[in-house]
């Protein structure tokens, strides 16, 4: 029997990625789903050595711009919660 894990992040290909929870983020990254790299490039949230979100480090990757498919910057407010 072979069993396989069902990734939570195929299912949601739509929207962005900045609006996804960081905890189920860092739980995606200790499950082996995402990369610590997709984490903090495409989620924008810095993980720890144990897979922990490093809450301050979370908080400047998503404030600080990033880029948008029209060449042009976007920034992103979020206060921890």
């Amino acid at each position: 029997m072979t069993r396989t894990k069902c990734s939570p992040v195929a299912a949601e290909v739509s929207g962005d990625p900045l609006e996804r929870d960081v905890e189920l983020v860092a739980e995606d990254v200790r499950e082996g789903y995402v990369s610590a790299e997709v984490a903090r490039e495409v989620y924008r949230v810095a993980l720890d050595s144990r897979g922990q979100v490093e809450q301050d480090g979370t908080r400047a990757l998503r404030k600080s711009p990033r880029p948008v498919r029209n060449g042009s910057t976007a920034s992103v407010a979020w206060d921890g919660q």
